[in-house]
């Protein structure tokens, strides 16, 4: 793989999806805030590039402290995969640290996801939740199966590209050989014609040698006649 060659980091005030509200969340729970680092990835398949982002959640050293999550996914470029890596990332925190978050926070309405990254949704019909917080909790989830949907899609357009070069290939290489036919049909008339004005001249030959040796033969021929006898013989 190659090297990372893109940095991010939230900070406050910024108008980044999530990077504002991300950098806050980390202060207030005395955590850094999330790095994310991304390279480019070249596909097999023409130059098609994707964006593989690495996201690094480090751990609180104050108690309770906790360890460094780091993971790595792909997506479709920079921009807008780090946005989609910060919106998980807040999600990871949020649910990592729910019993540390004031129960009056905002912040506890936000979506969840657990240290693999799955989403959450409270059993049964959610009463006593606020609208606020099921329609985050839905919206995470519904991120998160568009976050799904859009990897299978980079791996069938992946797929259908792999699939159009190797036809691609398939039918430059019968092209070449229809050429080659072409070409070979193209000599093989040539050879034919030449041939056919061979035999043509060869049977014309033919026929003036026939046509002189029997004329030789008409001059050349004695026709012998009689002696004749002048009276009876004594």
């Amino acid at each position: 793989m190659g090297t990372f060659t893109k940095l991010w980091v939230p900070y406050p005030e910024d108008d980044t999806p999530f990077s504002d509200t991300l950098s806050r969340v980390c202060r207030s729970l005395s955590i850094r805030a999330p790095m994310f680092r991304g390279r480019a990835v070249i596909s097999d398949v023409h130059t098609v590039e994707r964006w593989e982002i690495e996201t690094t959640i480090e751990g609180r050293l104050v108690q309770p402290a906790t360890d460094t999550v780091v993971y790595l996914k792909t997506y479709p470029d920079w921009e807008d995969g780090v946005v989609m890596a910060m919106q998980e990332a807040l999600a990871r925190i949020v649910y990592r640290y729910k019993n540390d978050i004031d129960e009056d926070s905002d912040i506890q309405h936000f979506g969840h996801r657990s240290s693999a990254g799955f989403c959450f949704r409270t059993k049964g019909n959610r009463e006593g939740m606020t609208w606020t917080a099921i329609q985050f909790e839905d919206m995470e989830r519904y991120a998160q199966k568009m976050e799904h949907h859009l990897r299978l899609e980079m791996k069938d357009c992946d797929l259908t590209k792999q699939i159009l070069q190797e036809n691609n290939l398939k039918y430059y290489e019968l092209k070449e050989q229809r050429d080659e036919l072409d070409a070979e049909v193209v000599q093989l008339k040539t050879d034919n014609e030449k041939l056919q004005d061979e035999n043509l001249q060869t049977a014309g030959d033919n026929l003036s040698s026939t046509g002189a040796v029997r004329a030789s033969s008409q001059t050349d021929t004695v026709i012998a006649t009689p002696p004749s006898y002048s009276g009876d013989a004594n």
